[in-house]
């Protein structure tokens, strides 16, 4: 459960300038309808480690150029092709082979870190439009999302 739910809420309602009781908990944790919009609302932490879960899970659907310039593997254009095709194919099932290069390489905590520096932690979290909103609240910062 999260630590800040009251606070989350709002942050909310101030980043969508809504009057407070117009913003709503729903069934999802750190997650709010507001504005006519479902919103994920989450501290510092929350979210790097939710960019964590949504990378391990979907690194299948990286780009290649990426994955491999993240793991210094020297590749040609066929090697980048191949992997290309064998992910295009595979889709998720890739993604143990995917786990198993990168913990080999460059390692899971650096190809997180440069996928956020690289796109931001919107991209990843924001389904809408891959933005990362920003309101503080007594003090504490929180990370806000729009997911539909």
């Amino acid at each position: 459960m999260s630590e800040h739910p009251d606070l989350k809420r709002i942050a909310l309602a101030k980043y969508t300038d809504n009057d407070l009781e117009y913003v709503h908990a729903t069934d999802e944790e750190n997650v709010f309808d507001a504005d006519r919009g479902v919103y994920l609302v989450l501290d510092d932490e929350e979210a790097d480690q939710a960019v964590r879960e949504y990378v391990w899970e979907s690194l299948w659907a990286f780009n290649i150029d990426f994955i491999l310039n993240e793991t210094g593997i020297d590749y040609d254009d066929n090697m980048r092709d191949s992997l290309r095709d064998t992910l295009s194919t595979s889709c998720e099932r890739a993604n143990g082979l995917l786990q198993a290069l990168i913990a080999g390489t460059c390692g899971f905590d650096r190809f997180v870190r440069d996928a956020i520096i690289t796109d931001g932690r919107g991209h990843f979290l924001s389904l809408y439009d891959g933005e990362e909103g920003e309101q503080a609240v007594d003090g504490k910062t929180f990370y806000i999302y729009r997911r539909d």
